[in-house]
C-alpha cells in the first residue's frame, strides 16, 4: 500500500478520487477547496502527487470540494462544492457577504497557468451545496448536476425545490443551464442515473432517474425525460421510497445505479431511513435506523406513484454506493455496505456489513 498525504495537508471528507485509467491519473478534492492530481496510479512508477504549478488547483478557498469527474474528450474536470462549517450554509453571512458554495466548476486539467484555469457556474444549490459528483455525457457534451435546494420559493408552501441541472460542458461563467425540479428541497441531493434507453439511442433520448423531495415531503423516485439531448423541465413523480417527512425528518436522496440485464433494465437506490417501498415489506418496520436498498424495473420507460419494486432489502442507516455485478448466470448480484451497524449474518458479528444480494431481490 502507498499512503500519500495531500499537498498542504488538508482533510478530505466527501471527495472520492476519480481515476483516468488511460493515463493512470487520479483527481480528488479536499476540504480546503483545492483539486489535487496524483500520477502513476496503476503503472510501474511510484504514485505521487503533482505539485508543479498549477497543481493543486485552488478552486474555492471558502468551501470544500465534492467528488470530481474527468472528461477524457475535453480533458476538463467537473466538480461541485459544499459547506457544513457555517450556520448559513451556502447563503451569504455576516463574515462572508458572497455566496460561498453551491457551484459547479470546469477545471482545465492541462492548464499551464500559474493559478490554474477554471470556469464557475451560477450558484445552483443554496443550502448544503453540491455534495456528489455530476453525471457527464462526453458524446452529447452535457453535464447533469444535482442540487437539494435551488434557492427558489417555487415548491410546497413557498419552499425551495430540489433540482437537477443540465449544463453544456463548455459552459460560460455564471451559467445555470436547464433546470428540472424534483419536489420540495432542503437537504443535499445525491446523483441520479440514466437508463438503458438513453445509452442505446443514437440521439440521446431516454430518462434520468433520481431520488427527490429532500425538503418537506417524503423521499420519492423521480423520472426526468431527455429527448434529442434536451432535458424536459417537467418531471414525473414515481413511488414514495421513504416516509421520512411523515416521520418528522427531512432526508437526502441517495445515489441511483442502473444496469441492463438483457431483458430487464434495473435501477437500484437506497434510502437512509424509514424505507417503505410500495407493495414490499422487506425493509422491515419503518424507523429512523431502517434504511433500505430497493430495485425497480424501468424497461417500459414509465413510472407512477403506484410503481412497485422488483424487491427490497433492509440496510441499517442506508447503503454506500451500489456496485452491480454482470448479468451472467450466477453473477446477477449487487454489492453494498451498510452505513450503520447491524448483525452481519455470514460473519456472526455486528458492525457495518458488506452485503451481496441478487438483482431480482433488490
Amino acid at each position: 500500500m502507498t499512503n500519500l498525504t495531500f499537498s498542504g495537508s488538508p482533510n478530505d471528507t466527501y471527495s472520492s478520487p476519480f481515476v483516468d485509467f488511460g493515463t493512470s491519473t487520479a483527481y480528488v478534492g479536499d476540504d480546503a477547496g483545492s483539486l489535487h492530481k496524483f500520477t502513476s496510479i496503476f503503472t510501474s512508477g511510484t504514485p505521487a502527487e503533482a505539485t508543479v504549478s498549477p497543481w493543486p488547483v485552488a478552486v474555492n478557498s471558502n468551501a470544500s470540494l465534492a467528488s470530481p469527474v474527468y472528461d477524457t474528450v475535453s480533458g476538463d474536470i467537473f466538480v461541485g462544492d459544499y459547506l457544513f462549517s457555517s450556520s448559513s450554509g451556502c447563503e451569504p453571512s455576516a463574515t462572508n457577504l458572497t455566496s460561498p458554495c453551491g457551484y459547479l466548476y470546469s477545471v482545465n486539467s492541462s492548464s499551464n497557468s500559474s493559478s490554474g484555469t477554471f470556469t464557475k457556474s451560477a450558484q445552483l444549490d443554496h443550502n448544503f451545496g453540491i455534495m456528489d459528483g455530476p453525471v457527464i455525457d462526453s458524446s452529447a457534451r452535457e453535464v447533469y448536476v444535482f442540487a437539494g435546494d435551488d434557492g427558489s420559493t417555487s415548491c410546497t408552501s413557498s419552499t425551495p425545490c430540489a433540482a437537477v441541472y443540465q449544463i453544456p460542458m463548455g459552459f460560460t461563467a455564471g451559467a445555470s443551464g436547464t433546470k428540472a425540479t424534483v419536489g420540495p428541497g432542503y437537504e443535499f441531493m445525491m446523483s441520479g442515473t440514466l437508463d438503458n434507453a438513453y445509452y442505446t439511442s443514437s440521439a440521446p433520448t431516454g430518462h434520468l432517474y433520481l431520488v427527490g423531495n429532500t425538503g418537506p415531503a417524503n423521499n420519492t423516485l423521480y423520472q426526468v425525460t431527455i429527448t434529442n439531448n434536451v432535458m424536459n423541465t417537467s418531471t414525473t413523480a414515481g413511488p414514495v421510497v421513504s416516509n421520512n417527512y411523515t416521520s418528522g425528518y427531512y432526508s437526502a436522496g441517495l445515489q441511483v445505479a442502473e444496469f441492463d440485464a438483457g431483458t430487464i433494465d434495473y435501477i437500484f437506490l437506497s434510502v437512509l431511513a424509514f424505507g417503505v417501498p410500495a407493495g414490499s415489506g422487506e425493509c422491515g418496520t419503518s424507523s429512523l435506523s431502517n434504511g433500505c436498498v430497493i430495485g425497480f424495473n424501468v424497461s417500459s420507460g414509465t413510472i407512477s406513484g403506484s410503481t412497485t419494486p422488483t424487491g427490497a432489502t433492509g440496510a441499517e442507516g442506508g447503503t454506500s454506493g451500489i456496485v452491480v455485478d454482470s448479468g451472467a448466470p450466477g453473477a446477477q448480484n449487487i454489492y453494498f455496505s451498510t452505513l450503520l451497524n447491524q448483525s452481519c449474518t455470514t460473519s456472526d458479528g455486528t458492525g457495518g456489513c458488506a452485503i451481496q444480494t441478487s438483482q431480482a431481490a433488490s
